[in-house]
């Protein structure tokens, strides 16, 4: 059975990383990123939208193997638990896609660096 702990864990984890996204899209704006850490937050936000989205998918799964038992006690509980590890794995996946998304920066048309059409680069 998918413990609590698990969906408890990802969800924290997902809440945590949408706080340092909103930060860290603050400071890119401003230019206070060092290229490391902007390149260590690209590659957190990358590692951490392909574990959720393995998860969920790897969770669902393991629902729907027991959702033809609703009936019996124990299955019952591990669609429910397994449900749960679902959506926090869900959550987690987009808290990576928010802070690969909190990497780009927008371009100025003032410098040389900046993009031509507009759109954001990465940092």
């Amino acid at each position: 059975m998918v413990p609590w702990s698990v969906a408890i864990v990802l969800t924290v984890l997902a809440i945590a990383v949408v706080i340092y996204a909103r930060f860290l899209s603050q400071r890119i704006n401003e230019r206070r990123v060092s290229p490391q850490e902007s390149l260590a937050a690209l590659s957190v936000g990358k590692s951490m939208l392909m574990t959720g989205a393995s998860f969920a998918g790897a969770h669902v799964v393991y629902v729907m193997r027991f959702m033809q038992h609703l009936n019996a006690p124990l299955p019952s509980a591990r669609v429910i638990q397994g449900t749960a590890a679902v959506i926090a794995a869900l959550l987690l996946a987009g808290a990576g896609a928010l802070l690969e998304r909190a990497c780009l920066v927008k371009g100025d048309d003032d410098e040389q660096g900046g993009s031509e059409t507009g759109e954001p680069e990465p940092a």
